[in-house]
């Protein structure tokens, strides 16, 4: 049943603000260690294999779906957006649908290995640590793991290899390609193009309330940390420094991440995404238009749909982004 178009406007906001803000204190909530399920198969041929994408002391559990064929499939690694999700896109809360295992699923059914694996941040070890710690690159690299372990996995073509990120997942994407020699493409569904901080703090204004991190002082932290004046210890919005001096670098030169790229890009964004309020959508999509005017990149935007690429106002998948994304794969 589809629930009322505010109240998802309220969560859509989440993956990027609302969810970010409350990174460290959710990211303890276990969300159950699903790697230790069994392999499975579903009625369409699609095997379920539980995996660990391993990465310095961290294993991220995660869930590997191959279609059952002989002939060497593309590979796909979903790259999460903000906050604690986990490989299905999942809050602690429950509050956001699946969306990354519906992509999975959708995507196995149409001959596509896809892995998706648990953030680092839903690890109660990662939840214990201290938040300044946690770095952007620690996410581009857990992406490159995941890239590499579909590398060397029997029955993927190690060619073939693509990275689809959603949200902050579209600015770890392309990094996480450009540290996997020889990706074959990274796609990145409402993510960024243009400087996190501007981005954060139109969402912090356009809510009317900061969730305890008001935006005319985040807006100051930001100022004062693009000036190397912010306390090195200090926390905006309960993160270090390093994470959005990392996250803001990556967003608002993407043009650069992009050029570093020997694959092509598709960025595919829908209009109905409150996470870009005012003037914010048009220039995340100016950004990926002058990307596509000198690199091998392809730009769409979608009518009615949402963050979580969604319906607007409903909870069911949009399906033109989905089948656009696949086809796009099945052509690299």
């Amino acid at each position: 049943m589809a629930l009322t178009t505010r109240f998802w406007q309220l969560m859509h906001r989440g993956p990027l603000s609302v969810v970010v803000l409350l990174l460290f204190l959710l990211a303890g909530c276990d969300t159950g260690d699903p790697g230790t399920d069994p392999p499975g198969e579903d009625p369409s041929g699609v095997t379920s294999t539980a995996v660990t994408v391993e990465r310095d002391t961290v294993g991220l559990p995660g869930t590997l779906l191959m279609p059952d064929t002989s002939a060497a499939v593309p590979g796909v690694v979903l790259v999460h957006g903000s906050g604690p999700v986990d490989r299905n896109g999942q809050d602690p809360q429950g509050r956001i649908p699946p969306i990354y295992e519906r992509w999975a699923e959708r995507m196995a059914d149409r001959g596509l290995a896809v892995l998706r694996y648990d953030k680092r941040s839903t690890r109660p070890e990662v939840a214990q640590a201290d938040p300044r710690d946690l770095t952007f690159l620690d996410f581009v690299r857990d992406a490159m793991a995941a890239g590499q372990l579909l590398r060397d996995r029997d029955g993927i073509n190690p060619d073939r290899i693509v990275f689809v990120g959603h949200s902050q997942g579209g600015n770890v994407a392309p990094a996480a390609a450009t540290r996997l020699d020889g990706a074959a493409g990274v796609a990145s569904l409402a993510g960024p193009a243009l400087a996190t901080d501007s981005l954060f703090v139109a969402q912090l204004e356009a809510q009317g309330s900061g969730v305890g991190c008001p935006a005319s002082r985040v807006r100051a932290q930001f100022d004062s940390l693009r000036t190397d004046t912010l306390a090195p210890k200090g926390l905006i919005c309960g993160i270090g420094p390093p994470f959005w001096q990392q996250w803001i670098r990556h967003s608002e030169h993407i043009d650069s991440v992009a050029a570093a790229l020997d694959a092509p890009i598709l960025a595919q964004q829908g209009r109905a995404d409150p996470n870009y309020p005012g003037g914010t959508l048009k220039r995340s999509l100016d950004g990926w238009r002058r990307i596509a005017r000198t690199d091998n990149a392809t730009v769409e935007v979608y009518d009615g749909v949402d963050h979580l690429f969604l319906e607007d106002g409903t909870t069911t998948t949009a399906d033109a982004p989905l089948d656009d994304l696949i086809t796009w794969i099945q052509n690299r």
